[in-house]
């Protein structure tokens, strides 16, 4: 089903803000773990694993609302 362009500008809108929490969310990731340092500090799999679940959750998200845009339904 096709979307309005007013609508498909506010999906781009939040796509763009998800992708900018993303990339924080990477470079904290990053920070954490040492890449680019040298030694890596000592991480816990458990904050690992903190970060990644809210980047899990926003891949998820993202896809949600592709698919939506694409008129295909969860």
């Amino acid at each position: 089903m096709p979307r309005s362009l007013p609508e498909i500008e506010v999906l781009v809108e939040q796509l763009r803000a998800e992708n900018a929490r993303q990339q924080e969310a990477i470079k904290n990731l990053q920070a954490i773990v040492g890449v680019g340092t040298a030694p890596a500090p000592a991480v816990s799999l458990q904050r690992i694993a903190d970060l990644l679940t809210p980047l899990a959750e926003h891949a998820k998200n993202i896809l949600a609302v592709q698919a939506g845009s694409f008129g295909v339904r969860p």
